[in-house]
C-alpha cells in the first residue's frame, strides 16, 4: 500500500499555503495587474498613433499617413490592424493582414480632429485580452506563476524538512524510565519511520552494529551490511512491518 510520508504531507501543506497567500495578494492588489498594465500600454500606443495621423492629416500627406499605420503595426506585436477612416466612411490608410477576423479582436477608436471638426477616426485592433479555452487559461501568466512557485516551494520544503527532521532527537521526548527499560533488553530493538530510518534504538542493537545510540539516529536500515540467510524471502523483516 502506497503511503505519503510525513515530510511530503507537510511540504504539500506549506506549498498550498504559499499559493493561497499568493492569490490573496493578487486579490488585494499587492501584485501588479497584468490586464491593467497592458491596457495602459495600449492607451499610450493609441495616443501616439493618433498624434502621428493627425499631423499627417493636417499636412494632407497620405504617404505619411500610410507610413504611420504601417510602422505602428510592424513595431507592436499586440497591434494586429490599424485603419484611418474619414467621417464619410472612406478608408484612407490601412495596415492589416489578409483574411482578418475583426470580430475576435479588441477595438480601440480615437478621433482625429482637424480645424475643430472631427475629420475621422483611427481604428486599432489588438489581440484579445479575454482568454478562451482551457489551454489559454493554463498558459496565462497567473497560472504559470502559481505553478512555478508551487513546484519550487514543494521541492524546497521537502529538502529542508528532510534535513531538519533527520537531526531532531526523538530520545528527548522519551522518558528516562522507558529508555532504561529498552536498554535492559538483551535483544536489539529499533523504531523506524515510514522511510525506514532509525528514530530510536537501544544499546543492544547499537553494540550489535558497532555504533552508538546517538550515531544510529537518522540512519537507514539498508545502510548496514546485513547477511541474507533466507534467499526465498522477498522482503526484509522491517519492510514487512512498516
Amino acid at each position: 500500500m502506497f503511503r505519503i510520508s510525513t515530510t511530503l504531507t507537510i511540504s504539500l501543506s506549506l506549498a498550498c499555503l504559499t499559493i493561497s497567500l499568493l492569490f490573496a495578494a493578487q486579490v488585494l492588489g499587492f501584485l501588479p495587474n497584468e490586464t491593467e498594465m497592458i491596457m495602459h500600454g495600449r492607451g499610450q500606443i493609441s495616443e501616439l498613433i493618433a498624434v502621428q495621423c493627425s499631423t499627417a492629416v493636417a499636412r494632407s500627406d497620405r504617404i505619411l499617413l500610410q507610413s504611420s499605420v504601417n510602422t505602428a503595426v510592424e513595431r507592436n506585436a499586440d497591434l494586429i490592424s490599424a485603419r484611418v477612416v474619414k467621417s464619410t466612411g472612406e478608408m484612407v490608410a490601412a495596415a492589416e493582414p489578409s483574411a482578418l477576423d475583426l470580430s475576435r479582436l479588441d477595438l480601440v477608436e480615437i478621433p482625429i480632429v482637424s480645424d475643430n471638426v472631427q475629420w475621422g477616426v483611427v481604428e486599432m485592433r489588438f489581440r484579445p485580452l479575454a482568454l478562451t479555452g482551457i489551454r489559454s487559461w493554463l498558459t496565462s501568466r497567473p497560472i504559470r506563476l502559481s505553478s512555478f512557485v508551487f513546484s519550487v516551494c514543494l521541492i524546497g520544503f521537502c529538502w529542508y524538512l528532510r534535513r531538519v527532521l533527520k537531526h531532531l532527537d526523538p530520545s528527548k521526548v522519551v522518558p528516562n524510565r522507558l529508555r532504561t527499560t529498552l536498554d535492559t533488553l538483551t535483544e536489539g530493538l529499533v523504531v523506524l519511520d515510514d522511510d525506514l530510518q532509525i528514530v530510536l534504538s537501544n544499546e543492544a542493537f547499537a553494540k550489535h552494529v558497532r555504533s552508538t545510540v546517538d550515531d544510529l539516529q537518522g540512519k537507514h536500515m539498508g545502510d548496514f551490511d546485513w547477511i541474507e540467510t533466507d534467499e526465498t524471502c522477498e522482503m526484509l523483516p522491517w519492510e514487512r512491518c512498516v
